[in-house]
């Protein structure tokens, strides 16, 4: 039987907001960015796809700004930001601005260009993870870098004269171990 390796976790980051949108289109309106077509899909270890798992998706604009990273201005919205689900195949995509690289505060290195990510489904361990897109003239200097989880962009035609890429990540998630729930009830009791 086919496995598929369980994708990585990594760090939430600072600026997650909960209650995000269902959007499919999290492009900013009053952005002139690169437009970015995400791909991806969703599986188990054992690469079948899951129908109907939830995705939340968050990342910086083309100037390297979350919509909540200025403490002095709280948001009024959700700025590329937005909730979807895997259709029948495990299957998702969302349209967005490609996002820039962006100093660390306080710190003396560039996190490289990344999207957060939230995955759920029923059964499965939730996942947090990021996905960084490359080439990157940063990627060896970002501390937070796991090669594991990136992809590279392919630029794609243009249309209404902004430039426009594509990407595509394949996510793969464990399933809730019912002997975790034993043991860890186990521990519980003996102790």
């Amino acid at each position: 039987m086919e496995k598929c390796t369980p994708t990585d976790d990594h760090v939430e980051g600072p600026f997650y907001r909960p209650g995000a949108p269902d959007a499919t289109d999290i492009y900013p309106s009053d952005s002139n960015g690169s437009v970015l077509w995400f791909s991806g899909s969703v599986s188990d270890i054992n690469c079948t796809p899951l129908l109907g798992a939830t995705i939340e998706a968050w990342q910086a604009d083309e100037d390297g700004h979350y919509d909540n990273d200025d403490p002095n201005s709280p948001p009024t919205g959700f700025r590329c930001r937005g909730r979807m689900k895997t259709d029948s195949k495990g299957l998702f995509s969302f349209r967005t601005v490609l996002t820039s690289n962006y100093p660390v505060p306080q710190e003396a290195w560039v996190r490289v260009k990344h999207i957060h990510f939230k995955i759920y489904a029923v059964g499965y361990q939730p996942l947090t993870t990021e996905i960084d897109l490359l080439p990157n003239d940063y990627i060896s200097s970002d501390q937070l870098d796991n090669p594991n989880l990136a992809v590279t962009l392919q630029s794609s035609d243009a249309l209404g004269g902004k430039a426009e890429y594509r990407a595509h990540f394949d996510f793969v998630l464990r399933q809730v171990s019912v002997m975790g729930y034993s043991i860890a009830a186990k521990y519980r009791v003996n102790t």
